[in-house]
């Protein structure tokens, strides 16, 4: 049997066109597969709910062991053993560390550790450091008592500036630069890069060693008529010297002690001092107040987000009430933002809530609200920075006794408490959530993938059966439209025929 052939665009021009133009691939597609995609978004719908579930479990697993994380540092005696010190003379700066003995200590400031600073004295003047200055040779320029290994060499072509640059670049522990003068004649200086006594720059003339020939004699850094050949020449603007501090008000050369530097951390044992200026001082270590509490700022912050985090992811709602006694009015009112519904995270808030607002120790301080901190209706906690400051400063260690029973009292010696059972381990509450949560993801998303499969096979038979049911429209419309023309001329004939 032939196959007929079908002329498309009178089918398309027919009243069948216009259901064939409106039931495109796309819609043919899309009703072929239609419980299937709906299958599909209920499937990563729920993958995206286990997603968010995780996300807030872990939140709130985060949280509490920020708590935690605080509850070590207070349990820890070192941080309540901090001293800072402070300076009567704003330009003696110091530094201090748990070692450091309480007291106040008078010192003076003899002098400050400085860096040599030479500058040469040509013969000749040198009236620009970009030409070439038309000497020539090698040699040393360096500071301390160990000479360098590679000698500076300088040839005929050099200017003071590629001189300079070459000293610089030797890196024998020097800097140099060029300079110009009020009368307009160029010079070079030499700066040692490193202060104290012994640090002082040596010159040495290597080749020729002696005589005006030698760059450093043309430089007017070095002196040839002197037998030793580091004999600098030319103008010492700054001599290389140790800072010297001695205990008391005034100076006093007898119990002077030395640094190399700005920077002494042998005057008191567990003090470093930093000194910018000559002059005296009265430098007095103490309990590091203001270090300590921010230890303690550091819990209430955690614990606050702890609190706002549960009560914004994991409570149903809240009741406000106006109005007391038989006019109160109580309003319920939900919470939108809730993801877990689990009724543990505020059992266990509720649970640690009541070990820190409670009785903790039986020393000097025996509750949070004996050093400032109570809670709020809400949960969260409140510092009152002054009570805090002064229980740290008279008696640190009695609030460091404090944390210490609080930390064994959430944390029991040999058991599970109830902090460490919500947040550590796969077995805790969070972990337990975070591993279910996550097993359910990976199962849905599992699934996800192979009806994803599935779904690409349907759509692709859905187009080959969309082609064919075309085509088998379009040919019964093309049969329908012959017959319809065959029977118009049959009848056109028998009436012309009468």
């Amino acid at each position: 049997m032939k196959t007929m052939s079908i002329n498309w665009a009178s089918i398309y021009n027919s009243p069948i066109g216009s259901i064939l133009a409106d039931f495109n691939p796309a819609s043919f597609t899309q009703l072929m597969t239609e419980g299937s995609q709906a299958q599909l978004s209920a499937l990563q719908s729920t993958v995206k709910q286990d997603g968010t579930l995780i996300s807030a479990w872990t939140t709130l697993q985060s949280d509490a062991q920020a708590v935690n994380g605080d509850l070590t540092t207070l349990n820890n005696p070192l941080t309540f053993q901090q001293m800072s010190a402070t300076s009567s003379n704003s330009n003696i700066m110091t530094a201090s560390d748990s070692t450091a003995q309480a007291g106040s200590y008078s010192l003076y400031v003899d002098q400050l550790a400085q860096a040599e600073i030479d500058q040469g004295q040509p013969p000749t003047a040198i009236t620009s450091d970009t030409t070439a200055l038309g000497f020539s040779g090698t040699f040393q320029i360096y500071t301390g008592a160990t000479a360098p290994t590679t000698d500076i060499s300088v040839s005929s072509s050099d200017t003071l500036q590629q001189i300079a640059n070459a000293i610089t670049a030797a890196n024998t522990g020097v800097t140099a630069s060029t300079e110009q003068l009020a009368n307009g004649d160029w010079t070079i200086t030499i700066q040692g890069n490193t202060t104290g006594a012994a640090n002082n720059i040596h010159y040495v003339a290597v080749s020729p060693s002696s005589g005006t020939s030698s760059p450093l004699y043309q430089l007017g850094l070095w002196n040839t008529s002197l037998a030793t050949p580091t004999y600098f020449s030319g103008e010492q603007l700054q001599i290389a010297q140790n800072a010297e501090v001695n205990f008391g008000s005034t100076a006093s050369t007898s119990n002077e002690i030395s640094s190399s530097n700005n920077t002494f951390t042998n005057l008191v044992p567990g003090l470093t001092v930093n000194v910018a200026s000559v002059g005296s001082a009265t430098i007095t270590v103490g309990p590091n107040a203001s270090g300590m509490a921010q230890s303690v700022q550091q819990l209430v912050s955690d614990w606050n987000q702890w609190v706002t985090d549960t009560q914004n992811i994991a409570d149903a709602g809240s009741v406000t009430n106006t109005g007391s006694g038989t006019g109160a009015n109580y309003t319920y009112q939900s919470n939108p933002n809730q993801v877990i519904t689990s009724n543990q995270p505020q059992a266990v808030l509720d649970q640690v809530q009541s070990l820190i607002g409670g009785i903790i120790g039986s020393g000097t301080y025996q509750s949070l609200a004996d050093i400032g901190i109570t809670f709020n209706g809400n949960g969260t906690l409140t510092v009152a920075q002054s009570t805090l400051t002064n229980a740290l400063s008279q008696n640190p260690a009695a609030v460091g006794s404090l944390f210490q029973s609080l930390y064994g009292q959430v944390n029991p010696t040999g058991t599970t408490g109830p902090l460490s059972a919500f947040y550590s381990g796969g077995n805790s509450v969070t972990g337990a959530a975070i591993a279910y949560e996550t097993t359910q993801q990976t199962t849905t998303n599992s699934q996800i993938s192979l009806l994803q499969t599935q779904l690409n096979a349907a759509e692709q038979q859905a187009v080959i059966e969309y082609g064919q049911w075309v085509n088998q429209v379009a040919q019964y419309a093309q049969e329908g439209s012959l017959v319809s023309v065959m029977f118009n001329q049959n009848t056109g004939n028998n009436n012309n025929g009468g």
